[in-house]
Parts: structure tokens; sequence; C-alpha cells
């Protein structure tokens, strides 16, 4: 499964940039209760229902693009943030590709939901 979507935000890229890349400071998520270093390039992100989702960094290029690996038991996947300088505002291209484990029928549409609810919320929080 591929999720895309393009947002250009009021805010300058050096601001946008450590927003998203800053997985110690997620107060903006509406859609997580907390999360967990592990190491520099390793952390876990908890649901609000407790559910949690390993991350790896596997791409940081400053301002330029951000790589994530992911896994739970639902799915496995990637997320990619690219970000491109607009005058004084940032577009940033996120893709979320994942492969979902068994998923019962109606997990499609949970995950385009969550997907909007974090892009609503990033929006929101630098947009």
């Amino acid at each position: 499964m591929k999720l895309e979507e393009q947002l250009v935000l009021a805010q300058d890229i050096q601001k946008v940039y450590p927003c998203l890349i800053d997985f110690t400071n997620t107060a903006w998520r509406s859609d997580l209760k907390e999360t967990k270093k592990v190491d520099e390039d390793h952390y876990i992100e908890y649901s609000k229902k407790e559910y949690p989702t390993f991350f790896t960094v596997v791409n940081r290029g400053k301002n330029k693009i951000y790589e994530l690996e992911f896994t739970n038991t639902r799915m496995d996947g990637t997320l990619i943030y690219r970000f491109q300088k607009q005058k004084e505002k940032t577009l940033v291209v996120l893709e979320l590709q994942c492969v979902l484990q068994n998923p019962p029928f109606w997990w499609k549409s949970t995950l385009k939901r969550k997907w909007k609810t974090f892009l609503k919320d990033l929006e929101k929080s630098v947009g």
C-alpha cells in the first residue's frame, strides 16, 4: 500500500525540518500517547491505545530528506519526507509505503484515517 501527499507549509524549511525529525518532541501529534528514544537512530511510538511501532532512521539529508523504516505487528514499511524550499515556504512530499500483515478488512481505511490525522496535525503545528 502506498500513500503520498504534498504539503506547502507557510514556515521556512529551517523550522519545518527540525519539527518533523525530532521524535522526542511529538506534542503536536494528536495520535500519539508517547515516544521512547532507544538511540540516535531508533525510537518507538506508542499510539493512544499504547500500540507500539518501531522506527529506524535510514537516511538523513539536512533540509532535504528524512527516511525511516518501521514495523509493528500489523505492517512493515518506509516513511520518507522530502523537503524543498519555496521562498519563505516549504514543500514537503510525504510518502508512506507499507505491507500490511494479514489485515482485517477495515485496516486500510484505519491507516488512511491515521495518515490524514498526521497531515492535519503537521499543518497545524508548522503550517
